[in-house]
């Protein structure tokens, strides 16, 4: 059996470091999750999607009046976090309506993160912060919201183990940073590069206008170009940048070079192996200059041959040879992991970047003091942090 952690990073019952422990215990835990994020389910949100969606276009409305500089960082910040505090514990915080608090909480996220490299070496740190008072869980009111957590509390089907404080707050802290910071950071990314390459906003746009009103997240997400530029989004944030290793404890495994005939490695039980999301995500033998944003990479040949082009079949190879390169980068992409680790989230966060990308191609924005550095990969914190000076990536409101 395959394990997903070696055992130099894992403990009882603990999370280190928000990486959780045994496959069979992960699986298990994530069992009562997985309806709560299942597509249908998260298509469910639409309605307050729209509505938060809406509340930043009035954000947008007001500074064109007054000439504010935005902070986009913090308004997606806001957004996501919105969303998912709201889904998992049934309160809304509203941080569309305060953005000072949104940036202090952002920026309190980014001080967590860059603790996080120490706390891996020094795992008994958090454990004694652990011996310092904190809150309880709440028991159950009558005038509750439900929610997922209230679920989970309240569940018989669970071990006491399992709904303990300790373990509620570990999962809670880590759906909250995961389902709020990587959909900001797909977010800023993706609005950075419509604002600095015109030609794929007024692609974006074509494409929504074509359809004319699109109601629901579903929708959104089939559009092509659309789906390209998410995927574009999320190839240059990269999901966790760290390392996550995999032990196979009881039987060896068998690897292949297709590169050349014959060769095989062997890697005996008990050997931990990891890959990088950042080194796959700019193999330029998958995409070529891999620093740029293309969402073109994520779609097929447009120029098909005709019955009477005499190069037709060389050309019908080529889209066949574009056609898999395709699929390979699709089963290359790692942001969201795959396999039984494969983030639960992904769904509302693919879902969240389909209301917002409709937003931002109806405004006209200008950037304001914010260049590549404020978006580009700098430092492994265990997701993609940009330049550590940067503020966030600020706008201008033009029009509409």
């Amino acid at each position: 059996m395959r394990d997903n952690q070696p055992a130099s990073v894992t403990t009882d019952s603990k999370v280190v470091n928000g990486i959780d422990i045994s496959p069979i215990k992960a699986l298990h835990r994530r069992e009562p999750l997985n309806p709560f994020f299942s597509p249908q389910r998260i298509h469910r949100l639409d309605p307050d999607l729209v509505a938060r969606a809406a509340q930043i276009e009035e954000i947008f409305a007001n500074a064109r009046e007054s000439g504010q500089i935005l902070n986009l960082s913090d308004i997606y910040f806001a957004f996501c976090n919105d969303v998912v505090h709201k889904y998992c514990f049934g309160s809304d915080p509203n941080l569309l309506s305060n953005l000072h608090l949104a940036s202090a909480r952002r920026n309190n996220v980014v001080s967590v993160l860059r603790g996080g490299k120490l706390m891996f070496h020094f795992s008994w740190i958090r454990e004694l912060l652990q011996w310092l008072p904190g809150g309880s869980a709440r028991d159950s009111s009558s005038d509750e919201a439900p929610s997922i957590f209230t679920y989970l509390r309240d569940s018989t089907e669970l071990l006491a183990a399992e709904k303990s404080p300790q373990r509620l707050e570990d999962e809670a802290v880590l759906m909250t940073m995961a389902g709020t910071y990587s959909p900001m950071l797909s977010l800023v990314v993706a609005h950075y590069h419509l604002l600095t390459r015109p030609g794929v906003m007024e692609k974006l746009r074509t494409e929504l206008g074509a359809h004319g009103h699109i109601p629901t997240s579903a929708e959104l997400e089939r559009l092509p170009y659309l789906s390209a530029i998410t995927q574009e989004a999320h190839r240059l944030t990269f999901g966790l940048t760290g390392r996550n290793a995999r032990v196979c404890p009881d039987e060896p495994i068998v690897y292949r070079d297709k590169s050349k005939a014959g060769q095989t490695y062997v890697f005996p039980p008990g050997t931990s192996l990891s890959v990088s999301t950042l080194v796959i995500h700019i193999d330029e033998t998958l995409f070529p200059n891999p620093w740029a944003f293309d969402p073109g990479r994520w779609l097929p040949a447009t120029k098909l041959p005709t019955p009477t082009d005499t190069s037709v079949i060389r050309e019908q190879k080529e889209e066949d040879a574009a056609s898999l390169l395709i699929s390979r980068r699709r089963r290359s992409m790692l942001s969201f992991n795959r396999g039984p680790r494969v983030c639960i989230g992904r769904h509302l966060a693919n879902a969240e970047i389909a209301v917002l990308l409709a937003v931002m191609a109806r405004r006209d924005l200008e950037l304001f003091e914010t260049d590549e550095y404020d978006v580009t990969y700098k430092h492994d914190y265990h997701v993609m942090c940009p330049n550590l000076g940067s503020k966030g990536v600020r706008v201008k409101v033009k029009g509409r």
